[in-house]
């Protein structure tokens, strides 16, 4: 089942689809730096990886206190408008691109 969150939270300090989308484009980043970082051998983008997954363990941890249900499937939209399933496990987060059709 999907969720879509539209409402904010009254415990959170931003709206919860916000939080969502923060998920989201934190854990696409984190994939693109863990891409890059095995391309290249220096190690420079090191820290920046453990940066963005520092920042990834707290929203993911105020996520789940405001609320989210880990296991639940919730459609979040990026800024450029593409749309994502955003799932909250107890390994970490599973995201996935979704196509026009699948929304629809």
């Amino acid at each position: 089942m999907v969720k879509t969150l539209q409402v904010p939270h009254k415990s959170a300090d931003i709206p919860l689809a916000d939080l969502l989308t923060e998920i989201t484009r934190l854990t696409l980043l984190l994939d693109d730096l863990h891409a890059q970082s095995e391309q290249q051998s220096s190690g420079r983008g090191d820290r920046e990886i453990c940066k963005t997954a520092a920042l990834l363990d707290r929203a993911y941890d105020r996520a789940t206190r405001a609320g989210v249900v880990p296991g639940t499937a919730y459609r979040t939209r990026l800024a450029d408008g593409t749309e994502y399933l955003l799932c909250l496990t107890q390994w970490g987060v599973e995201c996935r691109p979704q196509m026009a059709e699948q929304v629809a």
